[in-house]
Formats: structure tokens, sequence, C-alpha cells
């Protein structure tokens, strides 16, 4: 008899847990752009886009998976980067619209064109507000690229806009 309560006990726990989880959890997908403007020892100007995809846990917490592409030009010569990254959103409790966000990307960026087979750490911490489906955020970028134990980074201040799907 104690072990039938005990299952039943915990069916309905499942029952409940999943029930909670299909409700709370839910896809949320983001594209945008932004333009940087080039900071520090190799401050390079950049023009961004990229895509995150990824699950709202609750409505003040997501976690994703982006892809993007910089485009990286001075003086008249440019090259491209291919970041892969993760993407965590922390969401301020506030109105239903209108909703600060904190974020921080941290994965590995690729370099195209003339920096081909170069690479290293992608870093975006930004801050933001969310209004409906729209999301406005100012960053910092920071893109390391190295080669045979060289290492050169690569900074800016970006503002990024896009939408929330």
């Amino acid at each position: 008899m104690k072990k039938t309560i005990k299952f039943a006990l915990l069916v309905f726990a499942m029952t409940f847990t999943m029930n909670s989880f299909s409700q709370v959890n839910k896809y949320q997908g983001e594209a945008s752009v932004s333009y940087g403007i080039g900071v520090g020892t190799f401050s390079i100007n950049r023009f961004c886009v990229e895509t995150v995809h990824g699950v709202r846990f609750n409505p003040d917490v997501f976690l994703g998976l982006g892809l993007g592409y910089n485009s990286l030009t001075k003086d008249g010569s440019s090259f491209g980067v291919i970041p892969v990254f993760a993407n965590v959103k922390g969401y301020l409790p506030s109105s239903r619209n209108l909703k600060p966000f904190g974020s921080l990307d941290f994965g590995y960026g690729i370099g195209t064109g003339d920096m081909g087979g170069f690479g290293g750490v992608y870093i975006s911490p930004a801050i933001g507000l969310s209004f409906n489906k729209f999301n406005v955020s100012l960053a910092y970028q920071s893109q390391a690229i190295s080669e045979s134990g060289v290492s050169v980074t690569f900074g800016a201040i970006a503002l990024k806009a896009g939408v929330t799907f």
C-alpha cells in the first residue's frame, strides 16, 4: 500500500512539474543589427547582424545560442568575423510592455576574408530596453583574434536594435 501511495505521489509530482514546465518555458528567437564605434588600441568600426534562439525559462530569464556576422572596417580595409556564442539575458520586473534587461554574449569568433583561419574569444555585455517585440541596447563588443601565440583584441561600443519572435 505504501508503495502504491508513493508511486501515485511521484506520478502526480511529475505531471505537475511537466505541466508547469511546458507553461513557463517557451521558445524565443531574436534578430538584430548593430553599429559599433571602435575603442581601445585597435579601434575598428563594425556593422553586425546576428540571430539568437533559445528558451525563455520564465518572464525574467532567457538562455540561447547565437550566430552572427561582423564586418569590421578601417582605413579602406575590411574583414569579417563570424561569432558563435551563448547568450544569457535577465529582464528586470517592470511593466508588461517595457522591460529593462542585461545581456551577456560569450563565445568564439572565426575570422573570414583576410583574417581567414584566425579566431578568438568573443564577448559582449549589454544593457537595454525591450518594448513589446522590439528591443534596443547599448553593448561593448570585444573580439580577440589570435595566431601562433599573438593575440589582438578589437573593441567597440555598439548600438543594437532588434526584434523578438
